[in-house]
């Protein structure tokens, strides 16, 4: 019902794959020079993890991202009789990850509920409509390979990406949308690249924004300035809104511990509404 715990895929991300790069590469510091980018399931990762550390990606980038699963879970319930879906859902049952699509810890998993989080952020989002391209035909021809691809795209992804482009857009979000023919499949990823990268994954961006909205389901992380961490995992979606030196949290189910970028620690039950601390912590 939406375990949180073995494999920890955001935690592993988040908390061991990023610092690792940062060790190991000579990163610049500034927000602008940290994007993230994913392909199909990977776009479906990249503006849900860009969304969980807005301090520090500048950026993010889906193509052809799997990025609606409760638009999934809908289109593919029993009795909506869209055979076509039939090789697309197997096996492939969202609940061990997302908890019931009408739950609340799939609401903080489903990117056009979530767009509120990337109010500083620069996102670019491209999708194939499902008709071949001329890449895909060029590369493969009409092929079992190139066809399973455009009704992937056609019925599944395009869809969804119309979703979640109106609700980024209904959100003011900064986005550059990209809708072109094309299937889920090499040669048509590589023109979504290229036109990403045409876009430019470096460009200037705000950095600690005197205010912000968060919204997050998750046990502990990064926002701007604080660190949160639940005693206990939340028993619903939790909304953090700073303006200026006020910070609101509200219900968790638990209370949290915030500590800022200059070390100062606050333990506080929740719903609160709290002025951060100063200067030596006053």
């Amino acid at each position: 019902g939406g375990e949180r715990g073995s494999p920890g895929w955001e935690s592993y991300e988040l908390n061991d794959v990023i610092p690792t790069i940062l060790a190991r590469y000579p990163i610049l510091p500034e927000r602008r020079y940290h994007a993230i980018a994913g392909v199909s399931m990977g776009g479906l990762g990249a503006v849900y993890l860009g969304g969980r550390l807005p301090g520090f990606f500048g950026s993010v980038a889906s193509l052809s991202g799997f990025v609606d699963p409760q638009f999934f879970a809908a289109i593919t319930q029993p009795g909506m009789g869209l055979t076509a879906l039939a090789p697309f859902k197997g096996d492939d049952d969202l609940d061990p990850v997302d908890g019931p699509p009408s739950g609340f810890y799939s609401d903080g998993h489903t990117p056009p509920l979530l767009t509120t989080n990337l109010q500083q952020t620069r996102v670019f989002q491209s999708t194939g409509t499902g008709l071949p391209s001329q890449a895909g035909l060029s590369a493969r021809g009409a092929t079992p390979e190139v066809l399973e691809g455009s009704a992937l795209e056609s019925l599944i992804i395009y869809p969804m990406n119309q979703i979640y482009h109106a609700a980024l857009a209904a959100g003011g979000i900064d986005v550059t949308y990209r809708a072109a023919p094309g299937g889920h499949d090499i040669p048509d990823f590589n023109g979504e690249i290229k036109a990403m990268l045409a876009w430019g994954l470096f460009q200037p961006v705000a950095d600690n924004p005197a205010m912000w909205t968060n919204d997050t389901v998750a046990t502990s992380g990064q926002l701007w300035d604080v660190d949160y961490h639940f005693d206990q995992p939340p028993t619903q979606l939790v909304q953090f809104r700073q303006f200026g030196s006020t910070l609101s949290i509200s219900a968790a189910g638990s209370a949290v511990t915030l500590t800022t970028s200059a070390g100062c620690s606050i333990h506080t039950a929740t719903p609160t509404t709290i002025g951060l601390p100063g200067p030596g912590c006053q």
